[in-house]
């Protein structure tokens, strides 16, 4: 397997074949080992039950309401 120029590092290529059979289609993480590299499927999506989790605690999140309503124009004359 070749690696690709990916910016300025470098990165592999996986078919899409390889991606389903090992069920990579929610990402990969890999695991370091002194003699080889290990990439195994991640449990679940990316940032998934994020929308969830700030919805539950919206009420419980600190904000400064005066802030929030201020009128920026007046900031900027």
């Amino acid at each position: 397997m070749r690696l690709i120029d990916i910016g300025k590092s470098k990165g592999i290529r996986l078919s899409k074949n390889i991606i389903n059979k090992y069920h990579f289609e929610n990402g990969l993480d890999l695991i370091e080992s002194d003699n080889y590299l290990k990439l195994v499927p991640l449990k679940k999506k990316l940032r998934e039950g994020w929308d969830k989790f700030f919805l539950e605690r919206n009420n419980d999140i600190d904000t400064d309401e005066d802030f929030l309503d201020c009128d920026i124009g007046k900031w900027c004359d």
